[in-house]
């Protein structure tokens, strides 16, 4: 079991099939605790065909009422959030995660936003990923130029809402979408919605192409 991770620049993580790795229960208490967070890193992979990236949701969901019955001893003082990612890229550039399974997260299983140093994540590429019984989102993007997202399935959202499967929603001027591709992606009992800060509530809209495709059954 692990504790949240701080990932580094120029990282090349492989995880091999039937690895698992488990978010260490009394752990991730901040709201936005999550297992890896990668935040202004350049060049991070993920090749991980066949592992699985694994958070405690029904802790996090339960929140103040396990301090309240006593139960904190079991699964830890947790304030209720829905910002405990299993992966959260945040201002990131030369992104590829492929093949991971993530879920049972206290938030998305991925989240794509950019940071202080650059309000957006850029050149970020998604494979072959499962998202499944995250607490928000199969998938979560704030602020991306070049993002493309290919052959993944996000199901079985529930939690806070708008528990889509994928949610697409800048929330500031400076953030933007730009060069957005979904192509034969799948999400499974919930719809892609988006925010109508993306028709430029916050400030000038960003030029932006959108492409969405739906996988086969």
């Amino acid at each position: 079991m692990v504790k949240p991770i701080r990932l580094v620049p120029n990282l090349e993580l492989v995880l091999e099939p039937g690895v698992v790795i488990p978010a260490k229960r009394g752990e991730y208490t901040g709201k936005t605790d999550s297992v890896f967070t990668a935040q202004d890193v350049v060049h991070f992979s993920l090749d991980s065909y066949g592992a699985v990236i694994r958070m405690q949701k029904l802790d996090y969901v339960v929140g103040k009422v396990s301090i309240e019955f006593g139960w904190a001893r079991w699964f830890g003082h947790y304030e209720r959030a829905d910002r405990r990612m299993a992966l959260a890229l945040r201002g990131c550039e030369n992104v590829r995660i492929y093949g991971v399974t993530l879920r049972d997260s206290g938030g998305d299983g991925i989240y794509v936003d950019g940071s202080s140093r650059q309000p957006f994540s850029r050149d970020v590429h998604i494979r072959d990923v499962i998202c499944d019984n995250n607490c928000r989102q199969g998938l979560s993007v704030i602020s991306a130029d070049k993002l493309t997202v290919e052959n993944s399935i996000f199901r079985n959202p529930w939690g806070t809402p708008p528990s889509a499967g994928v949610d697409i929603e800048p929330d500031s001027p400076d953030q933007r979408l730009r060069s957005v591709v979904f192509r034969n992606c799948l999400p499974r009992i919930t719809t892609v919605t988006a925010s109508k800060s993306l028709w430029g509530t916050y400030g000038r809209p960003q030029a932006m192409y959108q492409s969405f495709s739906k996988a086969a059954e």
